[in-house]
């Protein structure tokens, strides 16, 4: 019984597995400009993370054009992030309430 458990996961997780692969396949077959009409989507906090995922999506993730709108409102915003912002050629920039802390 024991072992027909363990064929039936392990059987699971192979097919997860191959699924994932399948998918990443079919991401990694796209091209910059169809990952960077689907990152368009994704919320600044998301683009951020998928920069980590690895040096295409880096390079994509920060293309100027997903920068170009930024929301910062009601938000606490430490030393140097302003400048961040700015330089990622931010053209509209919304900083309604935010607060922007100066360190001396």
């Amino acid at each position: 019984m024991m072992s027909c458990v363990k064929f039936f996961i392990q059987k699971s997780i192979i097919l997860h597995v191959s699924y994932i692969l399948v998918v990443l396949d079919a991401f990694l077959k796209l091209s910059d400009e169809m990952v960077l009409m689907i990152f368009r989507w994704l919320p600044k906090n998301m683009l951020v993370r998928c920069a980590l995922v690895c040096k295409r999506w880096q390079r994509i993730a920060y293309d100027e054009v997903l920068w170009t709108r930024m929301d910062l409102g009601s938000r606490t915003l430490n030393p140097g992030s302003l400048g961040h912002v700015l330089m990622r050629g931010s053209i509209i920039l919304r900083l309604a309430q935010a607060e922007v802390r100066i360190f001396y």
